[in-house]
């Protein structure tokens, strides 16, 4: 497909055989086109844009036709896919306006993003989100701690907020949901700590079929927590299952170290 910008024109060359159009307008970016059959040249203007976001627009749609093959769009596909990459370039350009970021990693996304130089921006922004990322698991991790130092001073409920603020930050965390949902177990909060053991337990399943020796015992150790629980809160059919999977799981630990040590065949 070959493209053309001139000014806030944008042209799309899209052969198309014994078709009819009418000229309408419909979104910033919309046909123009007389009532013609045969092979046309498709002319869109994108009104008010700026002729290098049009060009910009041109070389990525031109780009994506070529790498996913797509030749069979019609012209009102076509005008609906411009649209919306306007649409959402202007939303990212304000959104990334609003947030008044100071830090050079953040002016220089930004910098990038105004000259459309997107791959350059996404990079970027990866970097930012990997910093970010590191400063969540800090404030986690001091949340927890502050959590157990209260512990330690027999303040279950001073720790309680700090445990969640843990949690909530890192719900994957498996020592904070534990520590979390165990306090407040221990505050008969039953319906919340069953909750958390619930998240937890899918995630240690996973962990446990993957590497049964490293979180095979984890899981079991979960399980019995919930048990307990489901049994203090009167859920006894659950309860029992919770107990016969730690049974179960400990079974197949025991067995697969056995055949590791040679005690069994």
């Amino acid at each position: 497909m070959k493209h053309l910008a001139i000014g806030a024109i944008c042209l799309l060359a899209l052969p198309i055989s014994g078709w009819s159009f009418e000229q309408e307008t419909r979104g910033p970016c919309s046909p123009a086109t007389g009532n013609v059959t045969g092979n046309v040249t498709i002319t869109m203007n994108c009104s008010g844009e700026d002729p290098t976001t049009v060009a910009r627009l041109n070389e990525l749609l031109d780009r994506k036709d070529k790498e996913l093959g797509e030749t069979q769009l019609t012209l009102e596909q076509k005008v609906a896919e411009a649209n919306e990459w306007i649409r959402k370039y202007h939303e990212l350009e304000t959104r990334l306006a609003a947030l008044g970021e100071t830090s050079e990693l953040s002016q220089q996304a930004e910098r990038y993003f105004k000259n459309l130089e997107l791959e350059k921006a996404g990079a970027v922004l990866d970097e930012l989100i990997k910093k970010e990322e590191e400063q969540v698991d800090r404030v986690a991790a001091h949340h927890f701690s502050r959590a157990q130092v209260y512990d330690l001073q027999f303040k279950p409920l001073l720790a309680l907020p700090h445990y969640e603020q843990a949690y909530r930050y890192r719900s994957t965390n498996m020592e904070y949901a534990r520590e979390y949902a165990k306090l407040l177990y221990h505050q008969r909060e039953f319906q919340k700590a069953e909750l958390i053991l619930t998240e937890n337990l899918k995630k240690l399943r996973e962990l446990a079929q993957a590497n049964p020796h490293a979180f095979g015992s984890k899981l079991a150790m979960t399980l019995d927590n919930l048990g307990r629980l489901q049994r203090d809160h009167a859920h006894m059919a659950e309860a029992q299952r919770s107990f016969q999977e730690a049974v179960d799981v400990r079974r197949k630990l025991w067995q697969a170290n056995a055949v590791a040590h040679g005690e069994i065949n």
